[in-house]
């Protein structure tokens, strides 16, 4: 082959327009996978031949290998103005705008090539492809069907057939086609993830976790999976074993807010609070305005009898929503808790500006007015509380 090119570039040097020799040098790079070159070449064989049609198609495909999409649509297109029934130039407009997501383009020019060719494989598929990025997901599978017909071997096929019908909730449907996707390939890890999680959306979650487990099976490192495992055993309140996974995921991820909020909820179902409070300062130091994690955090310092924390969370909270009653109410129980009657005045106070009928604000109100020495105070605000019972 390098002695043939040799040979031929020889040989333009002294014929520069040799046609037949272009067509040959054009040749050798095509077999020898030179891209570059069989642009040149064309190049050169279409200042000969303008319209000659195979280097329009072959500088086309060239140029496309190379990324060139937009100059290769131009080629192609050139192509099917010589010959508008060019398959071959069809198919490769159609993949290009595809690849450069002009999706309406891609499905328009597909659609225009299955009215030529209807068993032409490629041209279904982009129609398909192009309609679920579309989100046209009804369409898609019609498209999806009919290439399936035509290549009932393919399984990415009956993979993509199963992502519409999910989408489409329909999703006893989705694992039908997912299993005749594993039928044809039980390695791929992303089938066994969509079917986990259509069986989730059914809840059948032994089997979800199933899959899940079939999935990490194939790529230990799968993030998503380890966190989409963790929600599923959760779910069957499974909670250590939740953690674990979710731990898993953030030994990947160490700033996913939403596994640090899933691995937070099952440690709350554990009670194990102090575990809590370590999430809960991971998850404000990633997002200081993260009103329920300072919430949980307040909380979980309450069980740890850890009062004064407990105020500072449910204020850092208050500070995000300011009049947030179910966090005035927490604050209160740790302020009585602290036992510190100006703090316990000043929170009952917040709450009754809000809710001057909340009965439990006033006998609180009451009991540190009566630990202040305002006894007047403390006895009308007691007889206050007692005359929303009448």
């Amino acid at each position: 082959m390098v002695e043939a090119i040799k040979t031929f570039e020889r040989g333009l040097k002294i014929w520069p327009d040799d046609a037949v020799m272009l067509e040959s040098l054009r040749e050798c790079f095509k077999r020898a996978a030179r891209d570059k070159d069989v642009a040149e070449v064309s190049d050169r064989l279409l200042r000969v031949r303008p319209n000659d049609k195979s280097a329009l198609f072959d500088k086309a495909v060239a140029v496309d290998r190379l990324g060139r999409k937009e100059e290769a649509i131009s080629l192609y297109g050139q192509v099917l103005a010589i010959d508008h029934n060019d398959v071959d130039a069809s198919t490769g407009i159609s993949v290009a705008l595809f690849s450069l997501e002009k999706y309406e383009e891609a499905l328009a020019r597909a659609a225009q090539g299955a009215l030529h060719d209807p068993d032409k494989l490629v041209f279904w598929r982009i129609q398909a492809d192009s309609l679920f990025m579309l989100k046209r997901f009804e369409e898609a599978v019609k498209a999806y069907e009919r290439a399936i017909a035509l290549a009932p071997q393919e399984q990415k096929l009956f993979y993509q057939k199963g992502l519409c019908l999910e989408s489409l909730r329909r999703f006893e449907e989705a694992i039908v086609c997912y299993d005749q996707a594993i039928s044809l390939d039980a390695k791929d890890k992303n089938v066994w993830i969509s079917k986990g999680i259509a069986l989730e959306w059914l809840e059948r979650h032994e089997e979800a976790l199933a899959c899940y487990d079939r999935a990490l099976s194939l790529d230990k490192e799968g993030r998503f999976v380890h966190a989409r495992r963790g929600q599923v055993l959760a779910k069957l309140s499974r909670h250590e074993e939740a953690v674990g996974s979710f731990d898993k995921a953030l030994e990947m991820g160490p700033k996913d807010i939403e596994v640090l909020t899933a691995k937070k909820n099952s440690l709350k179902s554990l009670g194990r609070y102090e575990d809590i409070v370590k999430v809960c300062d991971r998850i404000v130091k990633i997002e200081p305005k993260n009103k329920q994690a300072w919430v949980d955090r307040g909380m979980a310092q309450f069980r740890l009898s850890n009062f004064l924390e407990a105020v500072r969370s449910y204020d850092r909270a208050l500070e995000v929503e300011p009049g947030d009653m179910n966090v005035l109410q927490l604050k209160r129980s740790s302020v009585v808790a602290k036992g510190d009657p100006d703090e316990i005045l000043k929170v009952c106070e917040d709450i009754l500006r809000l809710d001057p009928r909340n009965k439990s604000a006033l006998i609180d109100k009451a009991g540190a007015l009566e630990s202040l020495g305002r006894l007047e105070e403390a006895l009308a605000t007691f007889n206050a509380a007692i005359m929303l019972d009448e």
